[in-house]
């Protein structure tokens, strides 16, 4: 029998979208998957809708007060069963053969922990390729997620081989950029990445996200620095993750206008500590 693959959502206030989120799931070509869904704490028609698929066995819900996104995908986490996963938001798409073209490079490349794809854009009127993948098998993706390699640290292409006796847990102190961080523990300790030219992932634009709100992620990146300096990064390596920092959010601050950004990343920067 193929491999079990975990499929984790964190749901709250989808309405709009999760039905399509769901059914780009059940149209996988790749069978043997478990949809885990946590409804956290929706206030509109999200239980309504989950419960259209409550005979449908591949797919788990649960339900809990709001606690967040982390903590949402940290109770599927400990549920899962799967011999992979990876993480689906509840207002994008997989595509068909998402599933199983990560998959077939695991079975192929055993030595792999780590399979990326590539990811597009979308919004009701247009699909555009975000980043182009090449077939590449590399070592541990540990250094460019710190380096915040644009082609590496967007998470949800991802899908991880489960290591045994290994906790995957996000941090639920972090309200933004705790994917790139959950990344960077998992990868710390080795495993080598595989990158692979196939589109796996369709992600929503112009709908809130969490990417769209540039102050959340300026607290975000500064959150995350504050907590790598405890896990002995060298010096060079903070040095670089800071200069990436103050980039991003300096281009993005620039962008939008945002004089509040461009004051506290030009702090950040000439912070000595």
């Amino acid at each position: 029998m193929d491999n079990l693959v975990s499929i984790i959502m964190a749901a709250y206030n989808a309405e709009l979208y999760i039905d399509q989120a769901i059914q780009s799931v059940l149209c996988q070509t790749y069978n043997n998957w478990e949809l885990i869904i946590i409804n956290d704490g929706s206030q509109d028609n999200t239980p309504l809708i989950l419960s259209k698929y409550s005979d449908e066995p591949r797919i788990k819900i649960y339900h809990q007060n709001n606690k967040g996104v982390s903590a949402a995908r940290n109770k599927a986490l400990q549920n899962m069963k799967g011999h992979y996963f990876c993480f689906l938001d509840a207002d994008d798409k997989l595509t068909p053969e998402s599933v199983s073209v990560r998959v077939t490079a695991f079975q192929e490349n055993p030595q792999v922990s780590f399979v990326d794809g590539t990811i597009s854009l979308m919004n009701s009127t247009m699909s555009k390729e975000l980043w182009e993948k090449k077939h590449s098998v590399a070592g541990s993706p540990y250094n460019s997620l710190i380096r915040l390699e644009e082609s590496y640290f967007f998470g949800p292409t991802w899908m991880i081989k489960k290591e045994k006796n290994t906790t995957y847990q996000l941090r639920e102190d972090l309200s933004h950029g705790e994917d790139l961080f959950f990344y960077i523990e998992i990868c710390k300790g080795g495993g080598q990445y595989m990158s692979i030219p196939h589109k796996t992932y369709l992600y929503r634009t112009g709908n809130n996200s969490a990417m769209g709100n540039l102050e959340g992620l300026a607290d975000g990146y500064f959150k995350i620095y504050s907590l790598l300096k405890s896990m002995n990064l060298t010096t060079k390596e903070l040095k670089y993750f800071k200069k990436r920092v103050c980039s991003i959010l300096f281009k993005s601050a620039i962008r939008k206008t945002n004089i509040l950004i461009l004051r506290q990343t030009i702090q950040f920067y000439f912070r000595k500590n």
